[in-house]
């Protein structure tokens, strides 16, 4: 045939349009993807809604089906690990967020003192992709004859080779087997690889849509293990991690998660000291080991309201044997090295991987900030913090003090710091009441501008009269506000005098005496 793959593909949509589908079809990603559907809706003034279009449960519906034939193509590639993932029905998201703000380069960064790095074994060990020698290129090659007709097939059956449900339909179809033609079982192969890529290893925020960028590893299906499909997997999830760290500094009020973000899930919960719930030792792929139910019960238990701000790092690190994963765990200043293997690093220079996040785009690669870490936003940072968020955070931060008398004298002391900050708060805007009336007072009782325009009234003066206690502090306010500190701080504002004009005192003047504390009710008339 003739046609080649720029002739068949699809026109790589731009970040815009990529911004309207995603948005277009909010209401039903989690629905329809195995997302939480709780967090797609957003009361007014709660953090933003989290919408994702990967799906677990896609793949294991339709791994399911397949045979012993065609579970054996499957292995012939290397991605035997797709078979024995087990149903996760719903994710939830906003665990999956909370991770992707932690990652910085190669690490997972929880804190200063539990940082875990992520390496290209690390997504070997937890789906049992082939992590080869040859890197995958955007590049596309003169097509082979089963790309050809993977092209065309999928045309016929729905929009084309970027369409999720012809490959689908195309590893559904019932005339797969033994006396299958060598492209035949070639497109298989490559429709498979369309399918787990687009709707769970590199997941974009288009319906039905996926942007192929790896056709070279696709030319030659014999050949496809030799790829490394481990660096692809963490390249797309890092610019999904850039992708979200500038929604949230533009404050989106939806955010579309977008790379393979289950992984960050399982990776972290995998390497978590949780007791009874943690899983064995023995097993690969990793996530054969993890179910919706231990996964919701494992999660439940690293969970805590911080601020009004839900945390998942309540729980300790635990260090795991080589034989799991190879990677590097740095605890404080120790570092436990397990092997010699040069860290993932991405590579921020190199042509866009795919299409739906474009490199120059704001918060991406190009810009300055894309190097720079980024501290994870609280989103509770915007609200107002009390002495019960201190004790919070003395208990997740320092739970060995809980109950000792460090911990009641740290949360007394800061009780009685932040009881002086409202005293004086309160007492400094009295104070500028008083100071305001005094001196638009003065300046109206000579009405010199006034009289230059021939005005027998001061604009200044006011229409109403003010009472002796018209500036009373707020009802939820309306306590004696009087400290030690407070009194020196508003003498040395107003001074111990009595402001007097003639024989009368002045209707406003504050009265400060050594006996007599200053209150909210010390205005006289």
């Amino acid at each position: 045939m003739e046609a080649t793959l720029e002739q068949a593909a699809l026109r790589a949509p731009t970040l815009e349009q990529d911004q309207r589908d995603a948005a277009a079809f909010t209401g039903n990603s989690s629905r329809d993807h195995g997302g939480d559907a709780a967090e797609a809706t957003r009361a007014p003034g709660s953090a933003p809604a989290v919408t994702s279009r990967i799906s677990v449960q896609k793949v294991c519906s339709v791994v399911r089906k397949f045979g012993k034939f065609k579970r054996n193509l499957v292995e012939e590639i290397g991605f035997g690990g797709m078979l024995k993932i087990r149903m996760l029905t719903r994710l939830n998201l906003k665990f999956s967020a909370w991770l992707m703000e932690r990652v910085e380069s190669n690490e997972l960064k929880i804190d200063e003192e539990r940082i875990l790095k992520i390496q290209d074994h690390d997504v070997e060990k937890v789906f049992g992709l082939p992590c080869g020698t040859r890197l995958i290129s955007p590049d596309t090659p003169e097509p082979s004859e089963a790309c050809i007709e993977f092209l065309r097939v999928s045309s016929n059956l729905s929009k084309g080779a970027h369409s999720l449900k012809a490959a689908e339909a195309y590893l559904l179809r019932d005339d797969i087997n033994e006396d299958s033609s060598k492209v035949q079982i070639d497109c298989f192969k490559i429709a498979f690889l369309v399918f787990v890529v687009g709707h769970l290893l590199a997941p974009s925020t288009k319906y039905d849509y996926i942007s192929i960028d790896f056709w070279a590893a696709l030319n030659d299906t014999s050949r496809i293990k030799e790829f490394n499909w481990c660096r692809y997997v963490l390249e797309h999830l890092i610019r999904a991690v850039r992708k979200l760290k500038s929604d949230i500094r533009n404050r989106h009020k939806t955010i579309h998660l977008v790379g393979c973000h289950v992984f960050l899930q399982v990776f972290y919960l995998d390497n978590l000291d949780l007791g009874p719930l943690s899983k064995t030792w023995e097993g690969l792929p990793r996530i054969s080991l993890f179910d919706y139910e231990s996964v919701k019960k494992m999660t439940e238990m690293i969970t805590n309201d911080v601020g009004g701000d839900t945390s998942f790092a309540g729980a300790n690190v635990r260090l795991l044997p080589s034989s799991i994963f190879k990677h590097t765990f740095r605890c404080a200043q120790d570092v436990c090295q397990s092997h010699s293997e040069e860290p993932f690093i991405p590579e921020t220079n190199q042509a866009d991987i795919a299409s739906d996040l474009p490199c120059h785009s704001p918060g991406f690669g190009g810009t300055e900030d894309q190097h720079s870490p980024i501290n994870p936003m609280l989103r509770s940072s915007f609200t107002e913090t009390g002495p019960e968020d201190f004790s919070n955070h003395l208990r997740l931060k320092y739970p060995s003090l809980v109950g000792h008398p460090l911990a009641a004298i740290l949360e007394e002391h800061n009780a009685r710091i932040m009881e002086n900050i409202s005293q004086i708060s309160n007492s400094y805007q009295i104070a500028m009441f008083s100071f305001m009336d005094q001196l638009l007072g003065s300046i109206s009782e000579n009405r010199c501008c006034c009289r230059a325009l021939g005005r027998t009234n001061c604009l200044l003066r006011s229409p109403h009269a003010i009472p002796g206690n018209a500036h009373r502090t707020p009802k939820k306010r309306k306590s004696q506000f009087y400290s030690t500190v407070t009194g020196r701080a508003i003498q040395q504002i107003l001074g111990k005098h009595k402001k007097t004009r003639g024989n009368r005192t002045s209707k406003y003047a504050l009265m400060v005496n050594d006996e007599q504390p200053l209150t909210s009710q010390s205005y006289i008339s």
